[in-house]
Parts: structure tokens; sequence; C-alpha cells
């Protein structure tokens, strides 16, 4: 028997805040998120800091709750949402 599993992807946001500084945030999420390079991150830290959010990236759930959790240790302040089509 064969099942099928439908996984609805969840993106990341990450949202501005006043304590953090702009290096820091990014330097974060290299470490914590694999793969996320020092642009990557320039570009989603700026964007929370210009727009109050950004979308990190869009995972599965597993994926998803932990790279929050990271941030969130980090005192990054973050959420998981389902993705808009």
């Amino acid at each position: 028997l064969l099942a099928l599993l439908i996984v609805t992807p969840l993106s990341l946001l990450l949202f501005n805040d006043n304590v953090n500084k702009r290096e820091y945030v990014a330097k974060v999420l290299t470490t914590t998120i694999p793969d996320f390079s020092q642009a990557d991150a320039y570009v989603v830290m700026q964007k929370a800091h210009q727009s109050g959010m950004a979308v990190v990236g869009v995972w599965v759930f597993e994926l998803a709750e932990a790279y929050c959790d990271g941030l969130k240790a980090r005192a990054l302040i973050c959420s998981v949402t389902e993705e808009d089509d």
C-alpha cells in the first residue's frame, strides 16, 4: 500500500527588533540555517529592518520549526506560518 503524504510548506518569518544589531542578526542567520550565505543573510536582514518583516525561507514543518527555534534561542523574533500561494 502506497501512502501519499501531502506536505504543507511553511515560511519562516523574521521580524525587526530594536535590540539586536544588524551584523548580529546576519551572523545568527548564517550560523543557524545551513547553506545560508552572508549575502542571503544581508538581504533578509535588510528587508526585516526596512519593512518590519522578511521571509527567511520556506521549508517543511520540521525544518522550519527547528530553524525558528534556533533563531529564537539567539534572541531573534521569528515565527512560522503556512506559505501563501
